[in-house]
């Protein structure tokens, strides 16, 4: 059981998803500190020193900010989902900018099977629906929650 909560931490920290590693780590982590298995107990440490600098990051940036667009679950989430937040997927955008790598998010895609389902035709339009969204959460419950 420890190694595959330690897969799913490790895929956490593929896409890019440090916010939602954070709350992982805080549930998980002490089982994966006592486990009995000295390779689990390992590489979750070595996760833990990799992962701190990504942390600062998005700190100092934004939550959001290393979302890996290019995934293919960070692409569902944000066209099909809508379990990315605008305000993190914005971050994301802003921070590769800043690194010399921006992201067109027009490049972003349906998971195949999806774009049958006629969610949206465009990722602008994903966008727009997922601010909606946030927008009508914010006035539901008076705090917005990014």
């Amino acid at each position: 059981m420890a190694r595959n909560l330690l897969k799913t931490l490790e895929r956490t920290v593929e896409m890019g998803n440090y916010s939602v590693l954070a709350s992982q780590i805080e549930q998980f982590g002490p089982q994966l500190r006592v486990s009995p298995d000295a390779d689990v107990k390992k590489g979750f440490q070595e996760l833990l020193e990799r992962a701190e600098p990504c942390f600062e990051i998005e700190r100092i940036h934004g939550k959001g900010s290393l979302l890996n667009l290019e995934h293919p679950t960070i692409q569902r989430f944000i066209l099909v989902d809508r379990l990315i937040h605008p305000i993190r997927f914005e971050a994301a955008l802003r921070y590769r900018s800043s690194m010399g790598n921006p992201f067109d998010p027009e490049t972003l895609s349906p998971p195949p099977g999806d774009a049958k389902r006629g969610l949206y035709a465009t990722p602008g339009e994903a966008m727009e629906a997922a601010w909606v969204h946030a927008d009508l959460k914010t006035v539901e419950s008076s705090t917005p929650t990014p």
